[in-house]
């Protein structure tokens, strides 16, 4: 068996060479290749107005503003919780015709990213293939909760409850072209020597049991 140090002088300019093709392969192919977009807009569950009230529970002829704070923030995590299932993006994928790349439950279940922001605002993050899908896929994420919402309760429209939805904002995802191809070149250079050493190993290995 050949000693590691001078079997890696041996191999180090072809694996030098090979690194340096794969980063140039690498990066030129992300040049190339359009990571898409990144798009994120809000919901918001605002509070109706006192007319559109219904009674209160403690008796009173109006809710309070307690109880009508209370019941959007319920509402409000409902639809964090629809976000987040792997039927709602199927639906919604339907909805707005977009075909969903390699359909898994797991893959379903973590394309929108819902989170949070106060009781009654919640935040919506999604990967898209370009700005046009990305508001199709809004439009259809808030027509699919606006659905959703009335067959939930029916009568949530009448007593003031409605989802209010912004405009997306669109960011084209940035990758840089180098980064991708140092790291294709780190992994392969890695893998080569782990597979010098290997195989020298192994080509040892019968000339030790022979002895």
């Amino acid at each position: 068996m050949t000693p590691a140090p001078l079997l890696l002088r041996r191999t180090l300019v072809p694996l030098a060479v090979a690194s340096a093709a794969a980063f140039a392969v690498a990066a030129g192919l992300a040049g190339r290749s359009s990571p898409g977009v990144e798009a994120t807009f809000s919901f918001v569950v605002p509070l109706p107005p006192l007319e559109q009230r219904p009674a209160s529970v403690s008796g009173g002829d109006r809710e309070t503003s307690f109880e009508v704070l209370q019941a959007a923030e319920l509402f409000a995590g409902t639809l964090t919780g629809w976000l987040s299932s792997a039927d709602f993006a199927a639906s919604s994928y339907a909805r707005a015709d977009i075909p969903f790349p390699k359909p898994t439950i797991r893959r379903l279940g973590r394309a929108f990213v819902a989170q949070r922001r106060g009781g009654q605002i919640l935040d919506v993050r999604f990967r898209a293939r370009s700005a046009e899908e990305a508001r199709t896929l809004a439009r259809a994420v808030a027509a699919e909760l606006e659905e959703r919402a009335r067959t939930l309760d029916p009568g949530a429209s009448e007593r003031g409850f409605r989802v209010v939805a912004s405009e997306p904002l669109v960011v084209a995802v940035s990758v840089s072209p180098s980064i991708r191809g140092l790291v294709a070149a780190i992994v392969l250079f890695v893998l080569g020597v782990n597979g010098v050493l290997l195989w020298d190993l192994l080509r040892g290995s019968p000339a030790r049991m022979g002895d």
